[in-house]
C-alpha cells in the first residue's frame, strides 16, 4: 500500500486531498524559488532550500523527485552548470510524474 493509499484510507478522500495537495504546492513554491534563486546565482541560498525540498519530498514518499532533488544540490555543490541545468529538468519532471500518480491514486480509490 503506497503512503497516499494509506492517507486515503486513514483519513479519508478529503482530508487527504486536502493534505496531499497542500504539500505539492509547497513542494512546486520551493521549486520556483529554486528557479529564482539559481536565476540570480544566489547559490548559498540554494543549498538550504534543497536540503528542505529533499526532506519534504522523501517523507512525502516521492523517492524519484527526492532522488532529483539530492542530485540538484550534489550540482550545486560541485557548482556544475551543465549538471545544475539537467537536474533541475529532472526535477521539473519528476515533480510532473508524481503529480500525475498521485491523481491516479485519487481516481482509483
Amino acid at each position: 500500500m503506497s503512503d497516499f493509499t494509506a492517507l486515503l484510507c486513514s483519513r479519508g478522500p478529503d482530508v487527504a486531498e486536502d493534505v496531499v495537495f497542500a504539500a505539492l504546492e509547497d513542494m512546486a513554491a520551493k521549486i520556483e524559488r529554486l528557479r529564482l534563486l539559481w536565476s540570480e546565482s544566489q547559490l548559498e541560498d540554494l543549498r538550504p532550500l534543497a536540503r528542505r525540498l529533499h526532506k519534504i519530498s522523501d517523507g512525502a514518499g516521492l523517492t524519484s523527485l527526492s532522488a532529483a532533488v539530492e542530485a540538484f544540490r550534489g550540482a550545486v555543490t560541485t557548482e556544475n552548470a551543465v549538471t545544475m541545468s539537467a537536474t533541475f529538468q529532472r526535477i521539473d519532471r519528476c515533480l510532473d510524474a508524481s503529480v500525475e500518480t498521485i491523481w491516479r491514486v485519487f481516481d482509483e480509490n
